[in-house]
Parts: structure tokens; sequence; C-alpha cells
């Protein structure tokens, strides 16, 4: 047992350690009643101050309890509220205002509502204002300097998070004040705004005073590189100074390590939505402005821009500017070039009205030209082996000066191009067998050509300026001037003359001298006696045998026609014949029939692409001409290989693998006036298709099995001996019957009547999607919830109200609830899943019409789960009258639950 003593020291050590006071009653605190403890750790009562808060009775009949604080100085309500005064404020208080000038008194604020009044006649705000003064305690003066870095005030939101117990407070976003820079004179400040984050405060928004320049404040937006900022409306960015600095927008890729070559710095992308805003995300990225680094050594940077555009659907890069100039050089020229798949090209467009025309301009901007300078070129580059193949050059012939627009001197355009390399000449690696570039053609000032090497004529013609064809060329090299030739030749000429006085030689011709002087008589020729000729004679009166001399072709040659005519009389059938020894080989009429006698025609020309066959008539194959045999055919043979053949009867088989048409070719049609029967040997398929899906339609023999991917469009009926099996994608249109021996899955609709009585207000209640006539204010009835045996969703609710007296937003909505979860539950609580809302807006002149509500495609329940649909306006539009509804439902049979089996969770 403790002796007094001992009961005392417990008393006192207890006070000292822990003073606290028990039972306090509610009451009023005296304008100098505030107790606190001192330096030496003694309990005291403060000293009043010079102004304080005055708290106003609050009434207890005040369901609120709305406390109103003004400030104090001489005992007279209404004195300005100064910042060092302070207040506890008591969390049993709903909400408290602050206000200059006479008390106040609030009524019906909302819990948990602060207000910051100013009543004074003046343009001055309320103001709430944080103070951050930093002091040790030590001496009268005993104020410490402020420190870069320091937070002046904050402002917190707290709430608590999603779990039920334990529940935390949880800090969702903050605004904080801080010092940027403390030196006086050069002060700055900085705003922070953050969020939560995965439970972690992130900062979202800083504002920072720049502590280098002038009237400068620094906005950094996002905390992550996958930050995103939206702006809706247009971005601007302006230089306000006075002075010639231009608006920078910076795209800065300030990653943590060094960049390497081929790293992404910036991007900009120019999107929107498509026609059918068919994107998953709703945006279409129609055109991109790539920048990259292509070598990030320091001090010979290069890099690449490349510009992006849609084409068919797809993001290709059309533009790329790009360094390919000397290593280490800053005289790099700049790459300007296209891409695409097949044909690269840079079109230069000019659309406004006028005389303008399209221009590429290489602008040499020198002052003063020196002759033989080089005033720009075009290059063609192949970046294979890394060398220019053609380059067109501008160069001055005569020195320009561009003093007073004097003289603008002479040019020429110079044509340059390089002989093409073996594969043997070239080597990667920095062998020197290359190809110089080579001066092909001059064009002068004064429209003078002049080549280089031959000039080479496609064609066999020159042509003036009148389109009179100068100068004539034959394939065999022949060339004839037209007109007079005026020029001093030189040297031999090979040729005819148009006129010459003799000949330099005389010639014999036919055993007579002719020196081109006189006419000559030649025997057997134009005089007696006879003469021996060899060659062709240009006619022949009238010939019925030709022999030639044995083991010597006889050869007909013309660089004209050949004519052959039979029956030059028209009055007797003749044909042109073609005969060995003894048998007639190959004949034609004179109708233009042709007859063989042989087995086989043969292109002997072992070089040549095609054998044609032309006419403007038919062509008519026929095999048993006497119809004395069976099995004929006509076969198509590639070698010794046959690929095709067409038989007596009208039968096609083809060897290969494919039946197709060109693709200039119009539609390629299979038609039969009786039953067009296809089948095939062995387990293979048929499958119908084109060069994307190859089984659009596909049949398969042995499982008797006919599968359509995409939609079915069929004028009359579908009957089927089995199964007629949907995948979710296929649509059936035009469908008069489905007759069916097996079953029949897929996606199907099934329609609910689903009217019932209400007066449709803001309470939720829940449509009968069967049973009753009556809605339902809990969604557990068995007329409102429905247990669905397969996936499916909500297609449509249709409605017609009767007697509509008001204007609202009328939502209908599908909720879920999953299997292993009571039915019971509100759909408040977490149990039902609000799975889509539809809001229509209907006004009183809706009497009686239909209000649809058409849902999207998603799926709103699976299998095992229950659904429910219930209605709900904002405001009350009805009394309680009949509503005719009907509800549209979807269900997958696809998804049709199997086997007896129980379930706690969704398959």
């Amino acid at each position: 047992m403790k002796w007094i003593g001992q009961h005392i020291w417990d008393l006192v050590s207890r006070f000292r350690s822990h003073v606290y006071f028990e039972g306090v009653q509610l009451g009023i605190i005296e304008s100098d009643g505030v107790l606190g403890v001192n330096a030496d750790g003694k309990v005291v009562k403060s000293v009043p101050p010079s102004a304080q808060l005055i708290k106003t009775a609050v009434s207890t009949t005040n369901a609120n309890h709305a406390v109103t604080f003004v400030a104090d100085t001489d005992g007279a309500a209404g004195d300005s509220l100064l910042v060092n005064n302070t207040f506890l404020y008591n969390p049993s208080i709903k909400s408290f205002s602050v206000k200059a000038g006479d008390i106040m008194s609030q009524t019906n604020i909302s819990p948990g509502h602060t207000q910051l009044w100013n009543t004074d006649n003046d343009a001055n705000p309320a103001t709430l204002k944080f103070y951050k003064k930093r002091k040790d305690g030590v001496g009268v003066n005993d104020n410490v300097a402020a420190v870069d870095g320091d937070q002046v005030g904050s402002i917190t939101w707290y709430g608590t998070d999603a779990q039920t117990s334990p529940q935390w407070w949880r800090e969702y976003a903050t605004i904080i004040g801080s010092i940027e820079e403390g030196d006086q004179g050069d002060e700055c400040g900085k705003l922070t705004l953050k969020v939560g984050n995965n439970n972690t405060p992130t900062d979202g928004l800083v504002l920072t005073g720049n502590k280098t320049t002038a009237g400068q404040v620094d906005v950094a937006i996002g905390s992550s590189p996958t930050s995103q900022t939206t702006i809706n409306g247009d971005l601007t960015v302006q230089n306000t100074a006075d002075d010639n600095a231009r608006p920078v927008l910076k795209l800065f890729n300030n990653r943590a390590s060094n960049n390497t070559n081929g790293g992404a710095t910036g991007e900009i992308h120019f999107s929107g939505k498509d026609a059918n805003n068919l994107a998953v995300s709703g945006e279409v990225m129609y055109g991109m402005i790539e920048c990259t680094a292509i070598d990030v050594t320091a001090s010979t940077e290069d890099s690449r821009i490349t510009f992006y555009n849609r084409f068919n659907g797809t993001l290709v890069n059309k533009l790329i500017l790009a360094e390919f100039g000397g290593v280490n050089s800053v005289t790099g020229d700049t790459r300007l070039f296209g891409y695409g798949h097949f044909n690269d090209y840079i079109r230069i467009t000019e659309t406004a009205s006028g005389s303008q025309q399209p221009r590429l301009m290489l602008d040499y901007s020198d002052n003063i030209v020196v002759a033989h300078d080089p005033l720009g070129k075009i290059e063609w580059y192949n970046p294979d082996c890394g060398e220019n193949t053609i380059e067109i050059r501008g160069v001055a012939d005569d020195g320009h000066s561009t003093v007073n627009n004097l003289n603008h001197g002479d040019s020429r355009i110079e044509f340059w191009t390089r002989e093409s390399i073996g594969a043997n000449d070239y080597n990667y690696n920095g062998s020197s067998e290359t190809a110089e570039l080579t001066k092909a053609m001059t064009i002068s000032h004064d429209n003078i050509v002049t080549l280089e090497h031959e000039l080479v004529v496609k064609g066999n013609k020159i042509r003036d300026n009148d389109n009179v064809a100068c100068v004539t060329f034959d394939s065999s090299g022949n060339t004839t001037i037209a007109g007079t030739l005026n020029a001093s030749l030189t040297g031999n000429v090979t040729g005819n003359a148009a006129t010459a006085t003799a000949l330099q030689n005389a010639r014999t011709i036919g055993g007579v001298s002719f020196d081109g002087t006189a006419d000559i008589d030649l025997p057997g020729v134009n005089t007696a006696g006879s003469q021996d000729t060899t060659g062709n004679a240009a006619t022949a009166t009238a010939a019925k045998n030709v022999t030639g001399q044995a083991s010597t072709d006889v050869n007909i040659s013309s660089n004209k026609d050949v004519i052959v005519t039979i029956d030059s009389d028209n009055n007797t059938t003749n044909s042109f014949k073609v005969k060995n020894s003894s048998t007639e080989l190959f004949s034609i009429n004179e109708i233009g029939a042709v007859n063989f006698s042989g087995t086989v025609i043969t292109n002997v020309n072992t070089g040549a692409g095609q054998l044609d066959i032309q006419t403007d008539g038919n062509i008519n194959f026929t095999v048993d001409r006497s119809n004395n045999s069976n099995n004929n055919y006509f076969s198509f043979i590639n070698y010794n290989q046959e690929v095709a053949r067409i038989d007596d009867s009208g039968n096609l088989r083809l060897e290969g693998t494919g039946l197709s048409n060109g693709t200039n070719a119009s539609n390629f049609r299979i038609s039969s006036s009786r039953i067009l029967d296809i089948q095939h040997a062995g387990a293979y398929d048929i499958n119908l298709g084109n060069a994307t899906n190859s089984d659009v339609l596909k049949v398969q023999g042995d499982s008797e099995v006919v599968t359509v991917n995409g939609a079915l469009t069929v004028s009359g009926d579908i009957t089927a001996n089995g199964n007629i099996v949907g995948d979710g994608n296929t649509n059936l249109t035009g469908v008069k019957t489905i007759t069916a021996g097996g079953n029949i899955t897929g996606k199907q609709y099934q329609v609910f009547p689903s009217s019932f009585v209400d007066d449709i207000g803001t309470s939720e209640v829940f449509i009968p999607i069967h049973g009753t006539t009556f809605e339902q204010s809990t969604v557990y009835q068995d007329d409102t919830a429905l247990l669905a045996p397969c996936d499916g969703r909500v297609v449509s609710v249709t409605l017609s109200m009767m007697s509509v007296t008001g204007t609202a937003d009328v939502n209908v909505r599908v909720y879920s609830l999953p299997p292993n979860t009571s039915g019971t539950a509100s759909p408040f609580t977490n149990s039902w899943v609000l799975e889509e809302t539809e809001e229509v807006n209907i006004t009183s002149s809706d009497d009686s019409h239909v209000v649809h509500f058409g849902f999207s495609n998603n799926k709103h329940f699976e299998s095992t789960e229950k659904f429910a649909i219930s209605i709900q306006a904002d405001s009350d539009i009805t009394g309680n009258t009949y509503i005719y509804a009907t509800t549209v439902i979807e269900w997958d049979y696809n998804t049709l639950l199997g086997a007896s089996s129980t379930y706690e969770s969704a398959p």
C-alpha cells in the first residue's frame, strides 16, 4: 500500500508528463483566456494581442452550427482581421466564414464549406495569405534568413481511399508556394501544383520565376516522359518584347543517358477523326514531322527530318531532309528527296491563277560572279555506290556584275553523266576503280548545242522549225538530205551525188564501157544478142516452172511486200501450195483457207517471244472433223508437259493450280444453263476468296461444312441438313426462310414485350423485362433481373409514354451481376456493375411519341451473370401512366453453357 507522499509524487509526475483535462464542458472562451507553454515548459496564460478573434454565440437550435469570426481590436465588432491572429477550428462545426466588416451570420451552409468575404466598398479581393518566417528564439532579434527551397505555404486536399475497412486518408492534390531565390532584390518564387499518382504526390504544373532574366516566368507541365498535355483551342507562341528575338517552340528529348545514333529527338503529330470514327482511340494520325539524330558525335552532329502523310490508311514518309555532304564539314549539302514504294518523285505545282509557272529555283547569291564560276547544279545521287550518276550544271560564261543591274553576263548549261561500272570495278571498302563524271552536252547562251560524244536519233527524221523533214535515215544507214546541201566537203564522200558530169573512172557493164557521159547498148537487153545475168528480175511476163540448182536454196527477198496472186481473173478455185517431192504439205486457197497435212506447227525461231494468231472474226478449232472417232481432244502443251485439254465433249481439264484473268480485265464469270457442279477428289477443300482473304467462302467436302467469313446476302431461302453456326461477325441479309436439320448458333436477337405502369421521375426503377406490368424499385425481382445462359448485350429499349407533362433527361441503364454474388444487393454498393447508360431528352411535346434508346455493340453480360435495365429522369415528367416498352436482347449462342455443372464465376 502506497503512503500519501507517494500518491502526491505520482500526481505531480503525471501532471508534469501528461497534462490533460477530463470532463471539460463547452463554454465561451474569454478574450484573454488562451493557455500556452512558455520557454521554461510552464503552462501560462497568453497576453491579449492587439487584435483577437471573437466567436459569436452559437444557437443550439441552429442545426448547421455556423460560426462567424471577426476581428476585434477595441472591443467593438467590425475591425480588420490581422494575419497573425490565431484561432482553432472545431471539427464539429461544419463551416465558418471570415469577413472584414460587420459581424455576419451564415445559414444553410453545406458541410465542409469555407468562405472568405470582403464587403468593403472597394476593388480589393478577399485574401488568404500564408507567411513563412524563420526564427531561432535566441536573443531579442531572433530572425533567421530564408533559405532557397523553403516552402512558404501549401493547400492540400485529402480524401479516403476506396476501401471500407480499414479506410485511409490519402493526399489527392496539393498546391505549394516556395522560395526559389531569396537574395534581396532578386527574390523569385515557385508555385507547384501536385496531384496524386499511384498514391504519390506528383508534380503536374510548376511555375518558376527565372533567377537571371527579369520578368520571365518558366512553366513546366507534366512529370514523366509519357505525360500528356491537351490544349483545347489555339496555342500561340509570341514575343511581346520590342526586340528581334524570335519566339521558340522547342522539343527537347532530355533523356537520362547520352543520346545514341538513330535516337529520336522529337515528333509533331497532326491528328483528327475519320468519317466514321473507326479508330479505337477516336483519333487518326494524318501527318507527322519527325526529327532523328543520325550522328551524335560531339561537335559533328548530323540529323534527319522526315515528313509523313497518310496514304490508303497507312502513315508513310514522303519527304526527308538529311545531311550528305563532306564528313565533319559545315558545308555539307542538305538532301531533299521523296520516298515511295515504287516511284519516287517531288512534285512542284503552281495553283494560283495568272501567268505564274511551277519552278525550282537555285539562287546563287554571290554579288560578283567570275567567268566559269558554277551557278548551281542538280544531281542524281545513287546511295548504293555513294556517287552522283547524273548532274546538270549552270556555269557562267562571262563575269556577272550586280552594280546597277547593268551586266548579268552570259551563261551555259552543262549535262554530265557517269559511265556504267561493272560489278568487279567498284569496291564499297574504298577501291579506286571508279568512273568519273564526264561532260556529255552543253547548251550555250546563244542556244547552240554541243555534243561531246555520238548523236543517236530515235526515229528516222530530223525536222526543222516548220516540221519539215530535213534529214531522213533508213534502217540500212542511208541518209537523205532534203533540198540542197550547201557545204564545203573535204575527204571522201560515199553515196550518190545529185548531179555529175562524168564518172572519175569508167566502168564496164555487160562488156560495154560506161563513163556516164552517154547511153550504152547492151546485147540481149536493148539490142540483139545474149547476156548472162545473175540476181533477180524486176518482172517476169510468164513462168511455168522455177527450178533451183541442186543442193542450193532458192531465195526470194524484197525490201517491200512479196505478192503472190492466184486466180487473177477470179473465175476458178486455185490454191497456193507447198509440196515435197510427192505430198502436198501446205496450201492457201483463194478465199484464205489454210490446209496442213502435217502434225506440228512450230515457231523455229528459238528466241521468239510469242506466236500471234489474229483475226477480226472467229477462230474455230475442229477435232474429229469427220465425226467418226471418239476421245479426241484439243491440248495445250508446255514443252513436253500437258497443261490444259478440251475434249470432243467440251470438257476442260487443267493441270495447273489457278484459273485467273488479268488485272485490266472486267468481271470473270462462270455460267451454266443447267446445274453448275464443282467437285474435287480426295480430302481437299474448295476455297473462294481474293488476294487478301483466301477463304471468304470455304467448302469442306469431307466434313460437309460451308463456312462464310463475312456477311452473307441471300435473296431466297437457306436450307441446311446440319448446323448453321455464326462466329459473331457474320450477318445474314435478305434471307426469307432458314431451315436447318441441326442447331442455328451465333448471335441472334430476341424481343421482349416489357410494357409497365409507372410515374417516371427522379427515382431509379427497373423495367420488368418480362412477367408483370409494374416497374420494380428493387433490382433483384425475378421480372426485372434475368439470368443469362450465354453472353449477350441489350440492343435497344423502345418506349412510348402517355401523358408526358414535363421536360427531363431520361436515362436507361444496363447493370450486370456476377455469379456467387447476392442478388439482393443494390446497384450502388458495388455489387451490381453499371455497364452502359443511354440518355434522351424528353419534352412535354413527346406525349405518345416513340423514344428509342440504342446501345453500343459492346457486350453487357456473360453467361451465368444476371442483368437488369433501369429508367430514371432528372425531374418528374409523368403521372402514374401506362408506358409501352419493347426490349431487344442479342444472345451469343456460341457461348451457350454446355454440360451440367456449377459455376462460381463466369466461364
